[in-house]
């Protein structure tokens, strides 16, 4: 008998007590609808939204909420376990603390569930929300490079 091989998926979550930047009125610039892979060459290639970042606030590797942003190093990590995933750059600017960073927005498929595909980081819609479901190689891959702002939650 053949052995199957099952891979293990987890949900990105954030835990809300961090002092990660938060995105602010995001919805006045950017349409989250044409975050997807039929539209989202519609979307400029650069993004500009506003976030406040506290004094004591770090900027990690992954930003789960209102949509997904990846460090350049989390990206690269990303492209590593998938080439084919368009991003699209955002510029996060706090004027009031003169703080600016740059994240990437991967355009992820949107699944339905884990068929026999072997996707590393792909959406499912859950109750009117899309959420983030990584594939176990790619989410040990990240934490063994020190990312950070990555809260798993397995997903079955």
């Amino acid at each position: 008998m053949a052995y199957q091989y099952n891979m293990r998926y987890f949900m990105l979550t954030h835990e809300g007590n961090n002092p990660f930047p938060r995105i602010v009125n995001w919805s006045k610039v950017l349409d989250s609808r044409k975050l997807s892979r039929q539209k989202y060459q519609e979307l400029p290639s650069f993004i500009a939204l506003d976030m406040e970042f506290s004094a004591d606030g770090i900027l990690p590797d992954i930003i789960v909420d209102p949509f997904l942003l990846l460090s350049k190093e989390a990206m690269e990590v990303v492209n590593l376990y998938d080439s084919t995933i368009p991003f699209r750059i955002i510029v996060l600017f706090d004027l009031e603390r003169k703080t600016s960073c740059i994240y990437y927005c991967p355009i992820l498929l949107e699944k339905t569930c884990c068929s026999g595909e072997e996707i590393p980081l792909f959406q499912v819609k859950i109750r009117d929300k899309k959420k983030t479901v990584i594939r176990l190689d790619l989410a040990e891959s990240l934490l063994e490079r020190g990312a950070t702002g990555l809260d798993l939650k397995l997903w079955e």
